[in-house]
């Protein structure tokens, strides 16, 4: 078996009134899979990849596609056997963004 995150559905976008709307995820394709190896595609020709680690309530993103490599500090806020729910930056505002556990046949 072969196990990876992938988001599911939508992400939250949380304005700064502290109302949480739900936003399309307009393309974005998150990926964590196994052996530590991550890939983001969206909208365009954007993407980014290498390998990630986790430690405590945080997971490091080491995109290797970059010269030089950039680390991205993604904070966990909800882990469970088949939910992953992070939270992302975008123009400022907090999202939190929803990854389902998908386990595909090899």
């Amino acid at each position: 078996m072969n196990n990876f995150w992938k988001a599911a559905g939508k992400q939250l976008r949380y304005m700064k009134t502290g109302n949480a709307t739900p936003k399309s995820l307009d393309g974005a394709n998150p990926h964590l899979g196994p052996e530590s190896a991550y890939r983001f595609t969206s909208v365009g020709f954007y993407e980014e990849k290498g390998h990630f680690r986790s430690s405590a309530k945080f997971l490091f993103l080491t995109d290797t596609s970059a010269t030089p490599n950039k680390e991205h500090v993604i904070k966990v806020l909800f882990l469970s056997e088949d939910t992953l729910k992070i939270r992302m930056m975008q123009d400022s505002a907090r999202q939190a963004l929803f990854l389902t556990r998908i386990n595909e046949s090899q």
